[in-house]
């Protein structure tokens, strides 16, 4: 099972991360053919995500989202946050209510 997690913000460089998904998803043994569809679903979301976190950002918002792409012996998590980081007691908090 190929599972991952990208955590991004406004800042990322979203082909970078598309790259790096692609080499890691061809490391792990998973076919090139979903390889390329993972990197293009993840490709369309991180774009999306970074393109509003970029808006927001630059009127103080904040914004926090988690997307899941998974299937039959995949699992890839975005994990994505523009503004203020939260505190180390709200990140405990967060860990424990969604345990």
């Amino acid at each position: 099972m190929f599972r991952t997690a990208i955590r991004a913000d406004e800042n990322t460089d979203v082909a970078a991360v598309v790259s790096n998904l692609r080499r890691d998803c061809e490391a792990a043994g998973l076919s090139p053919v979903l390889s390329q569809v993972l990197a293009e679903q993840a490709d369309a979301v991180l774009v999306q995500l970074v393109q509003t976190g970029r808006q927001l950002g630059s009127q103080g918002s904040q914004m926090q989202a988690t997307r899941e792409i998974a299937g039959d012996g995949y699992s890839v998590q975005i994990i994505f946050g523009v503004g203020p980081k939260p505190s180390f007691l709200q990140r405990m908090m967060q860990r424990f209510a969604g345990a």
